[in-house]
């Protein structure tokens, strides 16, 4: 995080805005944020907490593992499983920070499936209709970013993450502002009251946000924040 955009949320805090980190990200890969957000939004909808209370906690069965497993080693893709305790890379090493790799499943199993707590599942590999017949066979939602893949519980996204803190709250949606860059914050942008998406993002939701900001190079969060968000407060 650049120091501008760091500076223009702590601003946001002082006004009296509260602050979600909303992220495709499981919480074990979360690195430790260097401002204190009031609540966490995470693998897209399925972990929400706020503060230290926990208000969503929404589990893949473990059982459907090898399943997936078997179908990102015959894609020659990769395998993320992704959770609370901990984010393992199956078969091919992606260097993601905070997610060991494995060269199998069956190490994966012998490290640490037992019990494994898991919020998400990740293919990383250029994507195919297969995808989304998997999804369907196990009950899942398929986030296509054509060349990775999402998979979780049917009916969860960051979109109902946020309605559901909203109301936590007692806020309306025009209460909410999301920011945003890839196709897995499509649903939050068409959720929220104002959606702003930076310059650099996929075409497909400039298309429906509310606004675009600079591009995250020219810090285009910290833009809309000190420029239009506050100064609307005034």
């Amino acid at each position: 995080m650049s120091e501008p955009i760091l500076e223009a949320l702590l601003n946001a805090k002082k006004s009296g805005h509260k602050l979600f980190m909303c992220t495709g990200r499981c919480r074990y890969m979360l690195p430790l944020p260097p401002v204190e957000f009031d609540g966490l939004i995470l693998s897209c909808g399925t972990d929400i907490s706020v503060g230290e209370q926990t208000l969503v906690d929404q589990r893949i069965d473990p059982e459907i593992l090898p399943e997936f497993a078997k179908f990102a080693k015959r894609q020659n893709a990769s395998l993320v499983i992704e959770g609370k305790e901990v984010a393992v890379t199956v078969f091919k090493d992606l260097h993601w920070p905070r997610s060991p790799f494995v060269e199998t499943f069956e190490e994966y199993l012998e490290k640490y499936g037992k019990n494994p707590i898991v919020n998400k599942i990740s293919i990383v590999g250029p994507t195919a209709p297969e995808f989304k017949e998997l999804a369907d066979k196990y009950g899942l939602d398929f986030i296509d970013h054509k060349n990775n893949a999402e998979f979780v519980t049917k009916g969860f996204s960051k979109a109902t993450g946020i309605e559901l803190v909203l109301k936590h709250f007692g806020a309306t949606k025009a209460d909410s502002y999301g920011f945003g860059d890839s196709m897995n914050d499509y649903e939050m942008i068409s959720y929220v009251g104002t959606g702003i998406v930076v310059a650099n993002a996929v075409d497909e939701l400039k298309q429906i946000a509310d606004y675009v900001a600079p591009s995250v190079y020219e810090d285009g969060v910290a833009y809309y924040i000190n420029n239009i968000l506050l100064d609307g407060d005034k």
